[in-house]
């Protein structure tokens, strides 16, 4: 079992590159011309300039709200290896989970607001330790069930 999402985070940050370099042009375009001198329906060139930044920030903490994740998963030397990579603007820590299969215990996929988190635990000793979460909101829909077969499969042994 592999699951990766190289794609879809490559298109994820295309997308944002391509957001953010329209809404500095149209910042540009606003600041520099001359239509702009005098109120566009009745608002100042300013007051649009402050707009689009209030626009711009928005869909920035909407994305960042979500924690999309680059997310490598597979099964390979007798353990579940799950990478993932936040793709949050400035956080760039990549980020493992090992988990040799004989001591994983169960998984949980739960959703909360706009994110979706996956939760691993792990026997160790006389104890269940569980994982910090992992958002997997960036995963297609297909993927979500490809990861939730693969896991169920793994809790079963």
């Amino acid at each position: 079992m592999i699951i990766d999402n190289r794609k879809a985070a490559i298109q994820h940050k295309f997308k944002m590159f391509i957001i953010t370099l329209l809404f500095m042009t149209l910042i540009i375009i606003v600041a520099l011309a001359e239509v702009w001198d005098q109120p566009v329906a009745g608002v100042t060139k300013s007051a649009w300039i402050i707009g689009l930044i209030i626009i711009y920030l928005l869909v920035n903490f909407y994305y960042f709200i979500q924690d999309l994740n680059y997310i490598h998963v597979n099964v390979q030397h007798e353990k579940l290896i799950v990478k993932y990579i936040s793709m949050r603007v400035f956080t760039k820590r990549k980020k493992a989970v090992e988990i040799p299969l004989q001591s994983f215990v169960k998984y949980e996929m739960a959703t909360s607001f706009l994110k979706q988190k996956l939760f691993l635990y792990q026997k160790l000793k006389s104890r269940l330790a569980k994982y910090p979460p992992i958002s997997i909101t960036s995963l297609t829909r297909e993927e979500k069930e490809r990861l939730r077969r693969s896991l169920d499969k793994l809790t079963t042994k």
